[in-house]
Parts: C-alpha cells; structure tokens; sequence
C-alpha cells in the first residue's frame, strides 16, 4: 500500500516530466473538479478503521501509470481509481443517462453558447483551503488551452472558447457556436505510477453525500488469470471477459452484472489509397467478412452493423457472402491466378496492407488482436486478395498510423460519454495527428456532424444520428465488426449497487457513496 508520504515523493519525480503549466496542474492536483475532493482520498500507511463503516477492495488488471485528471482517458485503471478521487464540474449519472451537475450548478443562454458555473457552498481542498473559481479558470484556461498541452483530443475540445471568471464562485464558457456535447467535457480525472496496492478512504469535508463504506482498497494484478486466483480477496471484479474466467467467479458470493460500453472493434477503409477508394472494392471488402464467425471465436462480443452499435444484418452490404464479394472483383477486371491471388490486365496482384496494434505478447487485448487479424486475412485470401499483414508495437505504430500508411486499420474506439463523432468522420479531422482514419470527405457528412453539434433536444439529435448512421453505411469508410461484453462481479454482501447505462467501466462507482457493506 502507498502512503501519503511516498504518493508526495512520487508526485515530486513525476513531475519532472511535464511542461510547467503541467506541473502547476499536477501541484495543484488536490483542487476543485478534479482533486481531491473527490469522495476518497489516498490514505496513510496506518491501519484503516474498517469496523465502523467496512473496507471494500477491488481487483484490477494493469497498472497505475499517471493519476493526472487530465490524463485518466489513457489509461483504465487510471480512470478507475480516478473516479472515486476526483470530481467534475459536471458527472454522467447511468442511472439517469445524462450530466448532472458535481461541483457546480450551471446554466446554458438562450443563444446555447454560453455556460455559466456557480461552485456549490462549502467546497473545500484537503488542506481545508475553499475552492475559487480561480482553481477553475487555472485548470481551464492555463492548462488545458495552453498550445503545450499533452492530451491533444482534450486540448482541442476547448479552443476557440472564451472562459472567463465572473467572481470567486462564478466562471463562465463562451463558445463560438453551439455544440450540444460540450457539457461532457467537464467531467474529467486524475495523476500517479506503479503499485500493486493503493487504499483510499472517506473525506471527512466531502460535500455531498457521505459514502457509508469508509474505505475502499485496489489490488493491481497484471494478469486476469492471477486476479481470478485471488477472487477470495475480492469484494468486485470489472471488466471480466471470456468464459473462462466467469466459471471461476463462484455464483453463490458474487452477482454479475454484464455491460456493453460505447466500444467497438472496427476495420477502417483509407480512401486516400488507390484500391481502398473505389467504392465497389470497398463493398467486397465488406461482403468478404464474417463477422458472426469472428463473435463466435472472439468471445464475450456482440455483433454491430452501424457506427452507433446496431446491428442490421437484413442490408445487402452487411450480410456476409463470399461468393457476391468475388463475383464484384471479377466484374472489376480482378482475374483470380493459379497462384491463389487476383490479378488485374497489368498483371498486378491486388495487395492490401492491414495494420493493427501489437500488444504485450500474452496479455489478452494481444490474443484477440492476433485472432482477428489473421481471420480477416483468411477472409480476404479466400476470395483472392493478398493482405500484408502490419502489426506494430507503441510508437512504430504510432508512426504508420500519422502517416496513414495502411489501406486497412483494425483498432478499437470508444465514443466515450457524448457519441460525438466529429472528429472521426468530419473532412477537416483528415490527415497526420488527427482521428479520421479512414480520410472520409464528404459534404452531407459534414454538414449532418456540423448540425447534430447545434441539436439539444435529444428525439430530434437521436433522429439526426440515425440519419448519419445511415450515411456512414452508404458510403462505406469502414467495416463495424463487433462490440466487447464486459461482466462486473460484486460481492452480495454489498447492497445499494444499480448499473445503469455505462458509457466508462468507471462510471460503476458514480453511486459508490450508496453502497453498503453487511457483515458476514
């Protein structure tokens, strides 16, 4: 277990890595949404008190790597012992699925441009110092708009906004237009590294509800094998998959609770490369792939059709048929040869490149990467395309990726709380450093994105959506295969607990202050 002592030290060599406007938000970590004034935070080395309110633990698999607030998206065991440090201005509730006011209550002009925060009464840091508006504008506007700013995505969600602190509780957005989705920007995380135990406990000041168990404790494995060795320990369990681990979590202790996030795995067409543009290839990219036969093998999956996770298998371009996939590179001059492979009248061989990530070898997101990527190879082969397979590790990868140098990209992407797809899909989020990995430019489509930003009534932005999805499935930039099952397993012992629509493994304690712990 880390003490308060040795987070300090640690705090003091991490931040050497960071710019100093980085450093300052990082020194400045205890404060306002994302601080500690969270409902827990990390406790002393002394023995906890747990007769009084109990002590729950949870088993993780990974690593603390950096519990920055700023930070937290990269990383899920950041995020999960960043939800309970840290608060927002603004919280997803599942249970209601929508943002709720944290910190602050706000307000939106008739104009829906400008958001107006008062931070709540008795808002404290841990060294009993009040919160300002200050602390808000500090994080906001001298972090995170700073050009500097590491986390790109987050950097990029505020510019253009004016933000502006009207009095010691009061801070103001103003945007220079209108986008529903900017509410989830204000939520947010946490800064840390490697332990294999971290325990935290209840803040006396927390300014709301009071949580009923007074400690709860992480165990870091690095492994899903070794975590479910170790179930005895356990009060909960997120992110299981696979059935192998499930048969180990004993039914008679544990309640399970399966959960979808807003995740899938997905095939991206470039269609900035001479094969991939063509969209006829593109359909028999389509129609060469199994995806019911990739579920089966996956595991703990569910098929998707369409970019908000439906599926549609009753459309002609989403039904697999091997044989239509073929007869479509035949009527395109593609020739198959003895040697397996099609060829055109130059004789050329129709080679696709395939990038995926390379993961640590034995971990399971490696395994199921490794599975996928040689099935849809042997997808593609059966009708007569050549696939150089590229799997590369961190910043290799990284580097194929910017430069686009892949006709096929399999990777996994999550919408996260605000299925904004802007910059996936919009023309202007094309090219080096940016998320349209499939270089899509099209004007229906970015007008559609452009309007769903400027919709709050959600019938009329669920409408809006639906049409983009539509559009999205017409022009074929990418081949929607599956969506990861998570189960969560809990302890039955603990009462109080409700799941609701998770957008985040780690919106499972956003009702944490509820539970409560019954003794044996």
């Amino acid at each position: 277990m880390i003490s308060l002592k040795a987070f300090l030290r640690l705090l003091g060599r991490i931040v050497h890595a960071f710019t100093r406007s980085e450093r300052m938000v990082v020194l400045l970590l205890a404060g306002v949404f994302f601080a500690s004034l969270g409902q827990l935070f990390i406790a002393t080395v002394e023995t906890p008190n747990t007769q009084e309110k109990g002590l729950y633990t949870e088993g993780l698999v990974g690593q603390v790597k950096l519990l920055n607030p700023l930070f937290v998206d990269f990383n899920d065991v950041d995020r999960d012992i960043g939800a309970l440090l840290f608060s927002g201005l603004v919280k997803y509730d599942p249970l209601v699925q929508n943002f709720v006011p944290d910190l602050a209550e706000f307000e939106r002009s008739e104009d829906d441009t400008t958001y107006r925060f008062t931070l709540k009464k008795d808002l404290f840091w841990h060294d009993g110092k009040p919160v300002t508006a200050d602390d808000v504008y500090f994080t906001f506007h001298d972090v995170i708009q700073d050009p500097g700013f590491k986390n790109t995505p987050l950097r990029r969600a505020f510019e253009g906004i004016e933000i502006k602190k009207v009095d010691a509780k009061t801070i103001t957005f103003t945007l220079p237009k209108p986008n529903s989705f900017f509410i989830s920007y204000l939520t947010t995380g946490m800064l840390f590294e490697g332990q294999n135990q971290i325990q935290i406990e209840a803040f006396d000041l927390y300014y709301a509800e009071k949580a009923r168990i007074g400690t709860i404790r992480f165990l870091l494995f690095s492994d899903f094998a070794s975590l479910i060795e170790n179930h005895s320990s356990l009060h909960g369990i997120a992110r299981i998959r696979g059935e192998e681990f499930l048969k180990e979590i004993p039914d008679d202790r544990f309640t399970r609770y399966t959960y979808t996030l807003p995740q899938s795995v997905s095939v991206f067409f470039n269609l900035a490369r001479p094969f991939t543009k063509q969209k006829h290839i593109r359909q028999a990219l389509m129609k060469a792939v199994d995806k019911d036969l990739i579920v089966q093998n996956v595991g703990a999956s569910k098929r998707i059709d369409r970019l908000y996770f439906s599926q549609a298998q009753n459309e002609w371009i989403h039904t697999y048929n091997a044989t239509e996939a073929k007869k479509i590179l035949e009527d395109l001059g593609w020739k198959m040869k003895d040697d397996g492979f099609r060829h055109n009248n130059t004789d050329q061989i129709l080679t696709l490149t395939l990038l995926s990530k390379r993961f640590p070898e034995g971990s399971p997101i490696e395994d199921e990467m490794k599975l996928v990527t040689d099935m849809l190879r042997n997808f593609y082969q059966t009708v007569g395309i050549h696939i150089n397979v590229q799997r590369e590790s961190g910043d290799t990868f990284n580097q194929f990726l910017e430069k686009r140098e892949y006709d096929l990209l399999l990777t996994g992407q999550s919408l996260g709380y605000n299925f904004d797809t802007y910059s996936f899909w919009h023309s202007t989020q094309r090219g080096s450093g940016k998320l349209n990995f499939s270089e899509l430019q099209s004007f229906r489509v970015d007008s559609l994105l452009e309007n769903i930003q400027t919709v709050f009534d959600s019938k009329r932005k669920k409408q809006k959506m639906d049409q983009l999805e539509q559009l999205i499935s017409e022009e074929i930039p990418a081949l929607f295969l599956y969506q990861p099952v998570y189960t969560y397993a809990i302890d039955k012992r603990v009462s109080g607990f409700s799941a609701g629509n998770l957008s985040f493994s780690s919106d499972r304690f956003s009702h944490f202050t509820s539970l409560v712990m019954k003794k044996r």
